[in-house]
């Protein structure tokens, strides 16, 4: 939500990175300039993006713990409509979310005018439909690129939740393209902030790659194994730092061992700050496809980190990245052209 003087955020803060990332960097750099800034999560999360030490932004959570199941009933056939069990779950779910509402639409009555609500997720975006927000502006965000989402359910969610929304910001002008040709007329683009200072910088000369992210399936570090099998063959005193945990990782590690990388691939956990690890090494590598978002490509840019892709066909290749408006070789003109499209084809 931000009012001229006030920013607030309407997300799910997680333990380990992922989607509270970026409201708590956002809230910090809108505090930063002045704005009053309130981050709200749907549920209180224990690890450190559940609050802000500095103290710079106001954190306030919805629901301790939420216990009903996370998403809402949707039968597809006519034995799903009389599941007596999950109707009596929907219930109860529409319930614990109708006192979150009531609770949000306290914090937004508190608002000044202007205010500007920004929902990271479009699951926290069932809340805020809930919620009371006269006069204020609603902007939605989708944060993986519009094929990765087409081919989820959450396609049809973002259509739903989002369709009267101010605003649907995806990361790049291609994405939004395709959410206006899908019907959101609403859909613009903003990239993600690079607010990445580093205080001391790579030497890139140690053989050494790092891997950042969630250990689960959609992002693909098995693929990026199997990349990493070919590129030892060339470079055999080269490590491959894999910095993250998930539900994958025991997998993850076994098939490492099985295809005899243990030696040269390092399972380091969790990092609290993401330069730490880019220090010590000479390249960042994430794989290609589409859960991979080229705003991504940008992220080790100010450390001067080499970029580089991988697919279990290729290997591993230099990632060029895609410019985005405000970046060198991008023109006003051409992202000027884009949102022209995307008003007529509403």
């Amino acid at each position: 939500m931000r009012d001229g003087t006030s920013s607030s955020s309407a997300t799910t803060p997680t333990t380990s990175g992922g989607s509270s990332g970026g409201p708590t960097t956002w809230s910090r750099l809108f505090a930063a300039r002045g704005d009053r800034v309130t981050l709200v999560g749907i549920t209180r999360g224990p690890g450190p993006a559940a609050h802000d030490p500095a103290g710079a932004y106001r954190v306030e959570a919805l629901h301790d713990r939420w216990r009903p199941p996370a998403l809402a009933h949707r039968p597809r056939s006519p034995r799903d409509r009389l599941d007596l069990a999950a109707r009596g779950r929907d219930v109860w779910r529409s319930a614990a979310q109708r006192r979150g509402a009531a609770r949000l639409s306290e914090l937004f009555a508190a608002a000044r005018p202007g205010a500007v609500v920004i929902v990271a997720q479009v699951w926290a975006m069932e809340w805020v439909r809930l919620a009371d927000t006269s006069g204020l502006r609603v902007v939605g965000m989708t944060h993986e690129s519009y094929e990765a989402t087409r081919r989820s359910s959450r396609h049809g969610r973002v259509r739903e939740h989002y369709a009267h929304a101010d605003r649907l910001l995806a990361l790049t002008a291609e994405d939004a393209d395709a959410w206006a040709r899908a019907g959101m007329t609403n859909a613009d683009h903003i990239p993600n902030p690079l607010h990445v200072e580093p205080v001391v910088y790579p030497t890139l000369d140690l053989p050494a790659v790092a891997c950042v992210g969630r250990l689960s399936d959609e992002k693909g570090v098995d693929l990026l194994l199997e990349a990493w099998k070919r590129a030892r063959e060339r470079r055999p005193g080269w490590r491959l730092h894999v910095y993250g945990t998930g539900p994958d990782e025991e997998a993850l590690r076994r098939r490492a061992a099985e295809a005899g990388l243990a030696g040269s691939v390092e399972f380091r956990g969790v990092v609290a700050d993401v330069e730490d690890a880019l220090v010590e090494v000479s390249i960042f590598v994430l794989r290609r496809g589409p859960r991979v978002s080229r705003c991504r490509c940008w992220r080790p840019w100010p450390t001067g980190c080499r970029r580089w892709r991988s697919t279990a066909r290729r290997g591993c290749a230099p990632c060029s990245g895609t410019p985005v408006p405000g970046t060198p070789g991008c023109s006003s003109r051409r992202a000027g052209r884009r949102r022209s499209r995307r008003r007529s084809a509403g």
